[in-house]
């Protein structure tokens, strides 16, 4: 049987619109040449010239461990951890994931209950195959900030692929109660009841249940070609039933 595909997201502050949610500091440091160009450049999908850009701002602006553990103030140091963000992110876009570890893992440490950071941390180790390691960030993101529908996705992810596929219903569907518009979180339910089959053979209603899912995706997201193949997967799992 071909498996389905899952579809993950990275973290809500990158999406469209939501730009200056990042720990509440992007709009503080808007005025900056270095991290404003750094996420033009983020935006436009150049990630190596981001990247660039923000070495320039970091190097200017982190001023030294023992001076941040003892000296730093809270906004800055928030404004430290953007910085770090977006590089880290810049990275993953780049597909530079154990590169972007160290800066993720830095914005999580200098920003003051950065969520966001912590959920990035999670995705970079799936996509290592950290499965075990990424479900404790993603815990420890929602204990900052228990309403990112985003995090319980990427949290469904590990737990599926570990193989644990109640957990993972049980994360998606967390997921699609915050955001019942979450058309990522649709298919990767419906994945997720395909993948159950190795483990407890599926009954013909779990099938069609999964193909409600992919329907739900696509009416969310006409462009999710992940769902439409998966939907297709399952019309054809119900022709092996008749």
């Amino acid at each position: 049987m071909q498996k389905p595909l899952l579809a993950y997201l990275v973290v809500v502050l990158l999406m469209p619109g939501m730009l200056t949610l990042v720990a509440g500091e992007v709009n503080a440091q808007a005025s900056d040449p270095y991290f404003k160009q750094a996420i033009q450049e983020h935006r436009s999908g150049n990630y190596q010239q981001a990247i660039f850009y923000l070495n320039k701002y970091i190097s200017l602006h982190d001023v030294g461990f023992l001076k941040r553990l003892f000296g730093g103030d809270d906004q800055k140091m928030n404004q430290l951890a953007s910085a770090y963000y977006y590089r880290g992110q810049s990275k993953m876009k780049a597909g530079f994931y154990k590169e972007a570890l160290g800066d993720l893992k830095k914005a999580s440490r200098y920003g003051q209950d950065f969520a966001a950071a912590y959920n990035a941390v999670g995705h970079a180790l799936n996509e290592l195959g950290r499965y075990e390691e990424a479900i404790g960030w993603f815990k420890d993101a929602l204990d900052i900030n228990p309403t990112m529908a985003v995090t319980y996705n990427n949290l469904g992810n590990s737990y599926l692929n570990l193989e644990k596929f109640r957990e993972a219903i049980s994360n998606f569907n967390q997921a699609i109660r915050l955001d019942s518009t979450f058309a990522l979180a649709y298919n990767n339910r419906g994945a997720a009841r395909y993948y159950n089959q190795d483990v407890a053979k599926a009954h013909e209603n779990d099938i069609k249940r999964a193909i409600k899912d992919f329907s739900k995706a696509l009416k969310y997201d006409s462009t999710l070609i992940l769902a439409q193949r998966n939907r297709g997967i399952g019309w054809r799992m119900l022709d092996e039933y008749e």
